[in-house]
C-alpha cells in the first residue's frame, strides 16, 4: 500500500511541469487580545505546478512576544517554534497574483514568567497553566508581485486558529489552590511581508 501511494505521488508530481522556490517573511501580530506584541521570521520552501493553479509550501518559523500585562499576575514572555505545511490556490495568472491557502502547523510553545507574581484586585493570582505544545489551523490571503521575474514580493494576512491555553485563578501562598480554570483564546491575525526566490 505504501509503495502504491508513493508511486501515485511520484506520477502526479512528474506529470506536470513545476518550479521550486525558497523564501522568507517577516511576521507581525496585528490582532490578539491576550498578546501585546509578537514578531518573528518565517523561512519556507514552495513547490508550484506550472499547469495547475496550486502550490505546496513547507514553513518553519520562530515568534517572540509578550502577553498583555492586564489580566495576569505576572509578566510572560512567549516564544513559539513552528513547523507546518499548506496548500496555496491561485485563482488568476497575472503580473500580480492573489492567492489563498490553508495549512496545519505544529507549535512548540514556551511561556516564561518574569519577575514576581502579584494577586490582582480580586485577591487571586491570574496565571497560565499547562501551556502545552499545540496544533493550529491557518487560513491565508496573499498577493504575489512581479510574478514574471525570478524574485517575487509577497504580502500575506493569516488568521490562525490555535489550541486554547489554560487560564487559572488560584489562591496565593501557601496553598496556591486553583479556584477556577478557563480557556484562553490564542487565535491571532498576522501580517507577513517577504520575498520568494525561484530556483
Amino acid at each position: 500500500m505504501k509503495k502504491t501511494l508513493l508511486l501515485f505521488v511520484f506520477l502526479v508530481f512528474s506529470a506536470y511541469p513545476q518550479q521550486f522556490g525558497i523564501g522568507f517573511t517577516g511576521d507581525f501580530l496585528t490582532g490578539n487580545t491576550n498578546i501585546s506584541y509578537q514578531i518573528g521570521p518565517t523561512a519556507f520552501l514552495n513547490y508550484k505546478f506550472d499547469a495547475l493553479p496550486i502550490s505546496l509550501r513547507a514553513d518553519t518559523r520562530f515568534y517572540y512576544g509578550n502577553l498583555n500585562s492586564e489580566g495576569f499576575s505576572a509578566d510572560y514572555t512567549y516564544t513559539d517554534l513552528s513547523l507546518g505545511a499548506s496548500v496555496n490556490y491561485y485563482p488568476i495568472t497575472w503580473h500580480i497574483e492573489p492567492y489563498f491557502s490553508a495549512g496545519m502547523f505544529y507549535n512548540a510553545n514556551y511561556f516564561s514568567k518574569n519577575g514576581n507574581q502579584t494577586p490582582l484586585s480580586d485577591g487571586y493570582l491570574h496565571l497560565l497553566d499547562n501551556a502545552r505544545n499545540s496544533i493550529s489551523f491557518e487560513l491565508t490571503a496573499g498577493l504575489k508581485f512581479a510574478t514574471e521575474t525570478p524574485i517575487n514580493f509577497l504580502v500575506e494576512v493569516t488568521q490562525t486558529f490555535n489550541t486554547p491555553v489554560d487560564y487559572v485563578l488560584s489562591e496565593g501562598e501557601p496553598s496556591y489552590k486553583i479556584i477556577k480554570r478557563t480557556n484562553l483564546n490564542f487565535n491571532s491575525l498576522i501580517l507577513k511581508l517577504g520575498l520568494l526566490f525561484r530556483i
